[in-house]
């Protein structure tokens, strides 16, 4: 009787452990810039963006997406309506 408690027990508690190793966040970090952070062409080597290096500093659960452009700033992106794509698919949690 005992035996068998353990043995459910544990197969109980490898499923917990398991599933959590499954059910894994996905994290999209937008970057939104000027060149200080846009990406650059190989020609352009050794001038790059912060955001170019970024994506280094993290693991597989964080993707950067970096949309920040030469000669861009916070009133040309809402004018040119470069946050629109962004919003729509970010959600809360």
């Amino acid at each position: 009787m005992k035996t068998n408690f353990l043995k459910i027990f544990a197969a109980g508690a490898l499923a917990v452990l398991f599933s959590f190793t499954f059910i894994q966040m996905k994290t999209k970090l937008y970057i939104i810039g000027d060149s200080t952070a846009a990406n650059k062409e190989e020609k352009a080597y050794p001038e790059t963006g912060w955001g170019m290096a970024l994506q280094s500093y993290f693991k597989t659960d964080v993707t950067v997406d970096n949309r920040a452009l030469n000669g861009r700033s916070t009133k040309s992106f809402r004018a040119e309506k470069r946050w629109d794509p962004i919003f729509s698919t970010v959600k809360s949690r």
